[in-house]
């Protein structure tokens, strides 16, 4: 299988002895939506349950071939931005770009990197 396909693949839970489960990178969850979050969006705080529930919604409205699209995506971001917010900034920290303590975002190396790349293109275009 490609390492495409691969990514799109449903993810392994390990039932953990004590309890709950392991997720792919050996990390010991109390269940698979800790686990799930864990593994592809990274800590959520207390927005845990919010920030599940989220990404369900958008997943349910663009999975049912129902929804509408992107639209439909900005409907439910608009229903609570904060959420939303949140979601952004834990992919952003998973993906490296930016760091957390609490509530307190700054951007790394890597983010860094991504500004200065975004200004020169704007600046090329200009």
């Amino acid at each position: 299988m490609s390492s495409f396909l691969n990514s799109q693949s449903r993810i392994e839970f390990t039932p953990d002895p004590l309890g709950g489960v392991i997720d792919p990178e050996g990390c010991h969850c109390d269940s698979e939506s800790d686990a799930v979050m864990h593994y592809l969006v990274g800590s959520t705080g207390g927005f845990r349950d919010d920030v599940f529930g989220f990404v369900a919604s958008v997943l349910r409205d663009v999975g049912t071939g129902h929804g509408d699209g992107l639209r439909g995506i900005a409907d439910i971001i608009e229903r609570d931005p904060r959420v939303a917010a949140e979601f952004v900034a834990n992919v952003l920290a998973h993906g490296n770009l930016l760091e957390a303590a609490g509530f307190v975002y700054w951007t790394t190396p890597r983010g860094e990197q991504w500004v200065e790349i975004a200004d020169k293109d704007a600046g090329d275009e200009a």
